[in-house]
């Protein structure tokens, strides 16, 4: 079974920027960040950040389920987006990232890249339910989708946004019809060796 980023305890660097834990230019007093960790247990991590001199840096400690107590210097950079403001990333290992993920029985928190065999549930999905999954996101969140465009989406967004619905939706018949077409799928016994589709 591998591993995903749904099963890690993460730090998200703009959630922290977002909920004022994190300000550029400014020294963070340690603190305790804490919750509860995918499989049930609950988490705390000790929490600091400079981002006052040409080094900007947090600090993290924790003790894993193992009893050992780890500490971690994080570099930070920033990125300087067209409207202003900050965009503050982890930076390790040369790679820029947004979070930091610390997998079941690991002892470090690192970026998604450097954790060999870490990936995202969508990519462990068949592609039926990975297009379900998009399709159901989408309708989430622009539940107007059928009606009227809603006030202030310009035009050429809202017919974009329409075709890509049209074309999810069409993605997913064609998985539904695929699965119905499958021997196995009618009941009959998958031949020893042979893949599902």
């Amino acid at each position: 079974m591998r591993v995903t980023t749904d099963d890690c305890i993460s730090i998200d660097v703009h959630a922290l920027m977002r909920r004022g834990l994190l300000r550029w230019g400014e020294a963070t007093p340690p603190m305790v960040l804490s919750g509860i960790a995918p499989d049930g247990k609950r988490y705390s991590i000790r929490f600091s950040a400079d981002a006052r001199n040409e080094h900007p840096h947090v600090r993290i400690s924790f003790i894993t389920a193992a009893g050992k107590t780890v500490h971690q210097v994080i570099p930070l950079v920033v990125t300087r987006p067209n409207f202003g403001g900050v965009c503050p990333w982890f930076f390790m290992n040369g790679v820029r990232a947004r979070k930091l993920f610390l997998p079941p029985h690991q002892d470090a928190f690192m970026v998604r890249g450097a954790w060999i065999g870490l990936t995202y549930m969508s990519k462990c999905l068949r592609p039926a339910r990975r297009y379900r999954l998009r399709l159901d996101k989408f309708e989430r969140k622009w539940p107007v989708i059928e009606g009227a465009r809603p006030s202030g989406m310009r035009h050429a967004r809202w017919e974009r946004m329409k075709e890509h619905v049209g074309w999810l939706r069409s993605r997913c018949e064609q998985q539904e019809q695929r699965k119905s077409c499958s021997p196995w799928s009618r009941g009959e016994v998958c031949p020893e060796g042979q893949a599902r589709s």
